[in-house]
């Protein structure tokens, strides 16, 4: 089972997208009033999904679809002779032409492809050619293009929308999950519904409990309980063997030492201690974290000293 593919939304409604997108996208449907548009936003924010709900619309029945990866170099170099050939055997069989034109921002603005799609849009007045443009960017699209399309933002996620979301999805599959995992999640993620959706069904599929030590296990994350227990040990000066022996387990597990300093640095940042002494700790840890980075071997000697730094600083 794919948690992606079974709730992959079938309509507009069902889109995590904003209010004001899914009246405008309802409006385009009812009136079948699709014309040139430009889909852009963050990856993960449903442009795809939107899109193929679109294309199953009343408007598109007896249009050809047609679609065009950009980052393919045979696509550019032959595109415009293709959209030509193509447009005209489809509308001499009475069908209307869709070109979907993905990765068009990773072409520089002002170049021969971005100058032919200009000349099509010039060119075509109708409705018997279309384009809709993805994009990730919109800046790179020449303005020349954007000019003649319907220009659409998708915005990621807010964490309360994406929190609300998750929580709904493993409700409905009785999924065991807290909030300090679905943050995690977020993080990993950077908000995107499609890869979080995939990455529930990775654990999912461990385990209908989804504990911290799953989590950390299948995304092969240090164990947040070990770095918990040298924190722990460092801000209060206590048993230093145990601090060593758990630095050890880690390296063991094939950390590297950057890694480890840098789950060490962001458990701290929010790690509930007295403000002077936590920015002590992060001010020497940062500087030794970029110590590492560039100028060590990275081995686990290099995370002792570290660690021995961050031990005998003096908080009076």
């Amino acid at each position: 089972m794919n948690l992606n593919i079974k709730y992959r939304p079938k309509t507009i409604n069902e889109c995590y997208i904003s209010n004001e997108n899914k009246k405008k996208l309802n409006r385009m449907i009812e009136k079948e009033s699709f014309r040139n548009m430009i889909f852009y936003g963050d990856v993960g924010t449903g442009k795809s999904t939107v899109i193929d709900i679109i294309l199953k619309s009343n408007q598109f029945k007896k249009t050809k679809i047609i679609k065009i990866n950009l980052l393919l170099d045979k696509y550019k170099k032959i595109m415009a002779s293709l959209i030509n050939d193509e447009y005209n055997e489809w509308k001499s069989k009475g069908y209307n032409v869709l070109i979907l034109l993905e990765n068009l921002d990773l072409i520089e603005t002002k170049t021969r492809v971005q100058l032919n799609i200009n000349v099509f849009l010039n060119n075509i007045t109708d409705n018997s050619l279309i384009f809709f443009i993805e994009s990730n960017n919109i800046i790179n699209i020449d303005k020349s293009v954007q000019n003649h399309t319907i220009n659409m933002l998708f915005n990621t996620l807010d964490y309360d929308h994406y929190n609300k979301y998750v929580k709904s999805i493993c409700n409905k599959e009785n999924i065991k999950i807290n909030n300090d995992i679905i943050e995690k999640l977020f993080v990993i993620t950077n908000g995107d519904i499609r890869n979080t959706l995939n990455q529930l069904t990775a654990l999912y599929l461990c385990n209908k409990n989804i504990t911290l030590d799953l989590f950390e296990t299948v995304f092969n994350l240090p164990s947040s309980t070990v770095i918990n227990n040298i924190i722990k040990n460092i801000i209060n000066k206590e048993n230093y063997d145990n601090i060593i022996n758990n630095c050890n387990l880690l390296y063991d597990n094939k950390f590297s030492c950057n890694e480890i300093l840098l789950n060490i640095f962001n458990m701290i940042y929010n790690y509930n201690i007295e403000i002077d002494k936590k920015m002590l700790l992060l001010e020497k840890l940062g500087k030794n974290i970029y110590k590492v980075s560039k100028y060590s071997n990275n081995n686990i000697d290099d995370l002792i000293k570290v660690i021995n730094k961050l031990y005998n600083i003096d908080y009076n």
